[in-house]
């Protein structure tokens, strides 16, 4: 089982919060349905996000697909909004 997911941060507390979405049978299909959709995705983030924190309360950091009670570090971004060295982790 794999979940689609957002990466955030919070201003106020610089924390990093996951809201998870859509769950998929495989990577596979989570990874097309996240590629497909990436747009829509996002629009939806930051409007949800807006709704709980408020604007320019929030950061995302990234959207992407992870194994469901997996390692989190073998996630797989579709779209990565960090601004950090290459090779570092979140």
């Amino acid at each position: 089982m794999w979940i689609l997911y957002s990466l955030f941060i919070i201003t106020a507390d610089e924390e990093k919060y996951v809201l998870e979405g859509t769950n998929f049978y495989d990577k596979q299909q989570c990874l097309s349905y996240a590629q497909t959709n990436i747009t829509e995705l996002s629009s939806k983030l930051i409007t949800h996000l807006d709704g709980i924190y408020g604007q320019n309360k929030y950061t995302t950091l990234e959207i992407g697909c992870v194994e469901k009670d997996g390692d989190p570090m073998k996630r797989v971004p579709i779209i990565n909004t960090q601004k950090t060295k290459p090779g570092t982790m979140v």
